[in-house]
């Protein structure tokens, strides 16, 4: 009887060896070559909750130069400012206010900034030059240039919202907040 080889057992080859290491090796390597893209992808997706959030005191916007303010006549401006929505961020309109420049007092000149909004419903407010005060279109509320209600029949709970102000190299910033509306006492929002 002649010994044969049994066909179940294969013959081990050194090329197998080196298939099951290449094998590996490109196994090992694309995991390796993986994690920068599944960090980066991580990091972006939660992006929005680690940002950094800006301080209070940044809500202060820039608006105009005092030069361009003539005493005890108040302009409009549009407030515009950036918006961030978790991934986007884009620049809006925010609202608009009326700033007086008010008589120079000796270290300066000053300032009052008022919400272009009317305090009843939110209406936009008009400044009448030819009776000097603001008028809400809406329900015929007036407030004066101090920004208290000039009409006893107003239906405004509360005069024009004051904000906040500072001067500083030349420039007029206005802090910019709206308050809610129908209510008498002045309640931030924003």
């Amino acid at each position: 009887m002649t010994a044969s080889t049994s066909p179940s057992q294969p013959d081990s080859h050194p090329t197998d060896n080196r298939r099951s290491w290449f094998a590996k090796l490109s196994i090992g390597l694309g995991a390796l070559l993986g994690i920068p893209p599944l960090g980066s992808g991580i990091a972006f997706l939660l992006s929005p909750i680690t940002r950094h959030r800006p301080s209070r005191d940044s809500s202060f916007q820039k608006v105009t130069p005092i030069e361009t303010l003539t005493p005890g006549i108040p302009r409009r401006f549009t407030i515009s400012g950036n918006v961030t929505d978790a991934w986007n961020r884009y620049t809006r309109q925010l609202g608009a206010v009326y700033i007086i420049r008010n008589s120079d007092a000796a270290d300066g000149p000053t300032v009052s900034a008022f919400q272009a909004d009317c305090p009843h419903a939110g209406c936009a407010v008009s400044f009448l030059s030819s009776n000097n005060h603001f008028k809400c279109p809406c329900h015929d509320s007036s407030f004066s240039l101090d920004g208290t209600i000039a009409n006893q029949n107003s239906p405004a709970a509360r005069g024009l919202d004051h904000l906040d102000t500072k001067i500083e190299d030349g420039f007029v910033f206005v802090k910019f907040e709206k308050f809610v509306k129908g209510t008498p006492e002045k309640i931030s929002v924003s």
